[in-house]
């Protein structure tokens, strides 16, 4: 499933990622996974302008100014680099999550990945989830993976995880899915490992 970017979300980089710069490159050093990535001098514009200030919308305008190329012509480009960036752990989006109490479960409500929470994957048999917050884990199995790869750097509403995970899972019914979806998500949001998005284009 190719990553949706919502053009009014604001993004921030991570704490953990140093810049290096260079005269024609870019090298990000991911300090909690210990690896680089090494980025072109247009990428690492569009990355100046994750301070959680600027929506996408606006990172693009600035963009299109910048090379004086219009915003149309650039904008899945863009998008496709912000998308990159999201996946590799590079940037994430400033939203507000509710965690635990009453959950909203309309079309229109988005879950994210608590951000605290750490995920160890355990080779084919899923993985386990750390909550530092209440000090918990929680074993989830490999579609539970999946469900939270889904959430874990981008929010989504419900009906775009069960779609992810219909997708992957082209055998099992729709109808079953979709149950999983919710119980695996009520479950998470219970006990604090993921969160309900609120005031998120603010």
């Amino acid at each position: 499933m190719s990553m949706k970017i919502d053009e009014n979300l604001k993004y921030s980089v991570r704490e953990e990622v140093a810049i290096e710069d260079f005269p024609d490159i870019s090298l990000l050093f991911m300090a909690g996974q210990l690896r680089l990535l090494e980025i072109n001098n247009t990428a690492k514009m569009v990355l100046n302008l994750m301070n959680g200030q600027k929506n996408i919308k606006e990172v693009i305008r600035n963009i299109s100014i910048e090379f004086d190329i219009d915003a149309e012509k650039i904008s899945p480009e863009i998008k496709d680099l912000i998308a990159y960036m999201i996946s590799e752990g590079v940037i994430y989006p400033e939203v507000k999550l509710v965690k635990n109490g009453e959950i909203n479960m309309s079309d229109s409500t988005k879950f994210m990945a608590n951000p605290d929470v750490s995920c160890r994957i355990e080779d084919e048999e899923g993985a386990i989830l750390f909550n530092p917050d209440s000090d918990s884990t929680q074993v989830i199995n490999p579609i539970g993976l999946d469900i939270w790869k889904s959430i874990e750097r981008n929010p989504r509403t419900l009906s775009e995880v069960i779609s992810h995970i219909v997708d992957i899972y082209e055998n099992v019914p729709a109808e079953n899915v979709e149950e999983d979806v919710e119980g695996f998500i009520m479950n998470l949001h219970s006990k604090g490992f993921i969160g309900e998005v609120v005031d998120e284009k603010e």
